[in-house]
Order: C-alpha cells, then structure tokens, then sequence
C-alpha cells in the first residue's frame, strides 16, 4: 500500500489488485500511545542491554516488577477497551501479547486510502494472478468465477503475505543448499553447552523465569538476512522474513539498506572476519532466541516467525544500523536523562518518525567518501 501510494503521488498509473476485504495491521503508534523506547524495553530484553533503562527494567528485582505488572495490565485490561474489534485477550506467554495488540488491530494507512477514494489508485478485487505476457507487458487476472480480465503494467510489486511459521516457501533441496534449513545440536556434549548457555543467559535477566528449556530447531541466518552457506559469496539475502512488532517499514527499510551495503561490499559494513566467527554469532543470536522464549519454538507459537524471530523491532534495527557504522538511536529527546517519562517530549515516549531513517542513504553515501570510495 505504501509502495502504491508513492507510485500514483508521483503520477504512476496505479491498479491495486487483492484478495479478500480491505485491511490494515500493525498500526505505527500502538495501543495506549506509548512511546517507541518504551515499547522496546517493555519487549525486551534484548540481547545486547544497551541503555541503563534496559538495564533497570530487566536486570533489576524492582524493574522486573513493573514490567511484569505492565503485562498483567494489558492482558486485564484487553476485554474492555477492544471488544469491538472482536479480538480475544491474549492467552500466550506475556512476552507474545503485544504482536496480537498491535498487530490485530486495523489502522488506516495515511496515503493510501484518499488516493483510492479519489480513484487515483483502480482497484481490482478478489482476483488471482494467472499468467504474465512479457510481449505485451500484460497480467492475466482470474476471479472465483474463471473471467478473465488483462491489465497492461509496466511493473509488477508484489506482496505475498506468506507466513514463514506455517510452511517453507522454497523447495527443501534448495533450502538446504542454501543453510536455510533448521537445524538442532547433534552430540550430547553440544546439547549440554548450548542449554548452560541458554540458562546462563536467562539468568542475567529478572523478567524471565524458569529453568525450562527446548532444545529448538533454529536455522543458520546471519542477521535473520544472510545464510551462514553465502557468507563468503555475500551473494544473497533475505528481507522481509523477519517478524516485526509494530513498525514493520522502518524495520525493512533498515533490513534494505543493510543489505545493500553487502552486495555493495561496503568497508564500513561490520561483518564477522571469518565463518567461524559468522556461525558463532549465529549461534549467540539463536540462543538468545531460546532463552528468551522459554520452550517456545517460534516457528509453532510465533505468527509469520521465519529466519529470526528473537529481537523486537527497534533492538533488530539498532543491531543493524551499529553493523553500518550508523548511530543506532533515532528516537532521541532534548530532555534531561532523570527526565525519561510521562510524555512524548521524554526519551521514553518519543515517538517513532519515518523521517528519522530518512537520511540512511545520505549517511551511508558520506561514510564511503569518508573510507575513500
């Protein structure tokens, strides 16, 4: 829908063609107006603890409190404000609530809708894509009643809305040329180090308890974009399978930059030196995972959860954009640090801002002239 509207404000000829009603999910401000860096550590912890507000709310006995009883709150409070979406309170680990919150609930894109209404954007609903004539540069569409109709276009974007968590949308040959298979610890003494990892880990963190653990089958993906079996072709990647939370185009729109400074090959990008390096970074992330969702394979228990589904959306960017030697923190406030809360001007409620990632290519392109290329 984004990319539509870009299209026809720049007066392309647009032609939306779905299936099924007209909806929207993952609203950019979520339930309750909270603030972006709220919402990060209230999702978290994240792997790297890098603000001493992570620090309080996870690693503390009283932080831990108030993020407990903040999920107590939303899971009570559900019944009564979203009744008439009709949504069911969440009934999974607290920790997963907030992508049903956010997720479910539907949020009317800006553009997008005016320019429908205006007939800027033809629609053309409940078809299917049949066929393509390259010659004519033509898409066959088909209805539930087998009419056909052909739409001339000199573009195609598509939006396939796979869910990575309910079937493998590549052949298995190729998935497992390509290490995108998931895989577990074979020998006994691998189980056993992984799992003190695992436990270890956990331990840091006072938000989660317990002592459970499941040995899951995670896959080899550096950054949830880079299969571990192209890391020294750098000749590959995947974007849009990871699982956001509630800014889903900011977080692509990082994913897009980052790998573009792979196939670009760009000195500043930081990447392990070596494979060894590459799968033990995997394997730090992939652990994070299952300590952090305690006997949960995200596979099963996670919607769309594909290749990486261990950070939120604002801690899987900040890891990026610290990959890009770029700064990592875009939700930034003037007020002083003791003065974190209670309103959108604090740090911890600013809000998120597309124009805050705005300038990535600008910084990116000044950093190579910077290094020389």
């Amino acid at each position: 829908m984004d990319t539509a509207a870009l299209l026809a404000n720049r007066g392309k000829k647009v032609i939306w063609t779905f299936r099924g009603p007209l909806k929207w999910f993952a609203p950019t401000v979520p339930p309750g107006m909270m603030g972006a860096n709220r919402l990060d550590i209230m999702f978290g912890p994240s792997r790297i603890i890098d603000s001493w507000t992570m620090w309080f709310y996870h690693c503390t006995f009283i932080g831990a409190k108030w993020v407990k009883a903040f999920w107590k709150m939303m899971r009570s409070g559900w019944r009564h404000t979203y009744v008439e979406h009709g949504l069911p309170p969440p009934e999974t680990d607290p920790y997963l609530s907030l992508a049903q919150f956010a997720g479910g609930i539907p949020s009317s894109p800006s553009d997008f809708l005016p320019l429908l209404k205006e007939g800027k954007i033809a629609m053309i609903q409940n078809v299917n894509p049949t066929s393509i004539n390259s010659e004519k540069f033509s898409v066959e569409f088909t209805n539930s009643d087998g009419e056909v109709k052909n739409v001339r276009c000199g573009a195609i974007v598509t939006a396939t809305g796979y869910r990575g968590g309910t079937y493998d949308f590549m052949e298995s040959k190729l998935r497992k040329h390509l290490g995108l298979v998931r895989c577990l610890a074979n020998s006994d003494i691998e189980i056993n180090k992984t799992k003190k990892e695992v436990l270890d880990m956990r331990k840091k963190w006072k938000t989660i308890d317990g002592e459970e653990y499941k040995n899951v089958r995670l896959p080899l993906v550096f950054r949830g974009i880079l299969p571990y079996s192209r890391f020294e072709e750098r000749d590959f990647a995947i974007t849009g399978a990871t699982r956001p939370f509630f800014v889903p185009a900011i977080t692509y729109e990082v994913e897009s930059h980052w790998i573009s400074s792979l196939f670009k090959r760009d000195p500043f990008l930081k990447l392990p030196q070596s494979k060894k390096e590459c799968l033990e970074e995997i394997k730090a992330d992939n652990n994070f995972t299952r300590a952090r969702y305690p006997g949960i394979d995200p596979y099963e228990c996670i919607p769309s959860g594909t290749y990486f589904s261990g950070f939120d959306d604002l801690c899987y960017t900040r890891v990026q954009l610290r990959d890009m030697s770029l700064d990592p923190w875009r939700q930034k406030s003037n007020a002083p640090w003791w003065k974190f809360w209670s309103n959108e001007k604090r740090w911890l409620d600013v809000r998120v801002n597309p124009e805050q990632y705005a300038t990535l290519g600008e910084e990116r392109r000044m950093l190579r002239e910077k290094i020389g290329r």
